[in-house]
């Protein structure tokens, strides 16, 4: 167990080379989309899903819904205001290219991702409000996300909804009320599990899933000026989720820095790897290259909120003592 630990925190703050090394071999081995490569993506995300809701107590969830308006405020953030965001510069950075803008809008419409949770223990931010925040984002994305594509494009896209619907609650509900339920009926006894073999096995369940994603759409990358100017697109969207969810906090400025923090990583990260599975599954392959591309910069754009962070909370303390 404490080689697990080591090696998982090891793995947790090198999360950026893990991501270039799955995509560089998704790359090479090109492994093309099949229905086995499919299902095995599913199964994968499903197990991550599973241990992440280990953590996470049903109970205390539903006690905390009681007050639940932070939460949805930033879910409201995270679902309307940064997709339309993300829409606009996709349409005008790439106004011929329905597929790239869709990739764009489906990376910015997806869950929170998990990790915001290390990088707000990190940054000593509100714990309590980032759990209910994921909790219920997780749990309302296999309805909201098909409603989502459903109200802004109708039928101009052909998507089956109904199976969307389905397979997000397999892979994401059903696991998450499993893993909670779980949680509650142990008295989480699975925290030394979760926190050792656990999450270094969710790691190598995600590491799987970008080199199965990236391997289904080699044949697509094509390294030229086009390629460049999606990478600058996507860099500009991953580092404006931050400021939306900053902007987003300042209406709550009272709550303070804890919040705050909560507000901007919450807002500003994506769960990459559930992107990635929904547009493989559901949408052409040429929308799969946005979303996986939005991996390699979440985390070391995180590192530098991170360090700013610090770096703000140093001025602070100081002028405080100044005064």
């Amino acid at each position: 167990m404490p080689a697990f630990v080591k090696w998982n925190q090891w793995i947790t703050k090198h999360l950026f080379i893990l991501v270039l090394v799955a995509m560089i071999c998704g790359y090479f081995t090109a492994i093309e989309r099949s229905t086995l490569t499919s299902m095995m993506i599913a199964l994968l995300f499903a197990y991550i899903t599973f241990i992440g809701s280990l953590s996470s107590s049903l109970q205390e969830f539903l006690g905390v819904l009681k007050k639940p308006w932070k939460a949805i405020w930033i879910l409201m953030l995270l679902h309307i205001a940064v997709p339309l965001f993300s829409w606009g510069v996709g349409f005008l950075a790439f106004p011929d290219a329905f597929n790239t803008r869709m990739g764009l809008l489906i990376a910015a419409t997806i869950p929170i991702a998990v990790s915001s949770l290390m990088w707000i223990t990190i940054t000593g931010g509100n714990l309590s409000l980032t759990l209910v925040a994921i909790t219920f984002d997780t749990l309302i994305t296999p309805l909201f996300m098909p409603l989502f594509f459903y109200v802004l494009f109708g039928q101009s896209v052909h998507l089956n909804y109904w199976s969307m619907i389905g397979e997000l609650m397999l892979i994401i509900t059903i696991p998450s009320l499993m893993g909670m339920v779980m949680h509650d009926v142990t008295r989480n006894r699975f925290s030394a599990f979760v926190n050792s073999v656990g999450a270094m096995t969710s790691k190598i369940a995600m590491f799987l899933i970008i080199v199965l994603n990236t391997g289904g759409i080699a044949h697509l990358i094509i390294w030229d000026t086009r390629l460049i100017r999606l990478l600058l697109v996507i860099l500009f969207l991953v580092c404006s989720g931050y400021i939306i969810g900053f902007l987003g906090w300042l209406p709550l400025r009272k709550d303070g820095r804890k919040t705050m923090i909560c507000f901007v990583y919450n807002v500003g990260m994506r769960n990459i790897a559930f992107g990635s599975v929904l547009a493989f599954a559901y949408f052409p392959l040429e929308t799969v290259l946005p979303v996986t591309l939005f991996s390699l910069f979440q985390q070391p754009v995180a590192g530098i909120v991170s360090a700013l962070l610090e770096r703000s909370e140093k001025k602070e303390a100081a002028h405080g003592l100044d005064t």
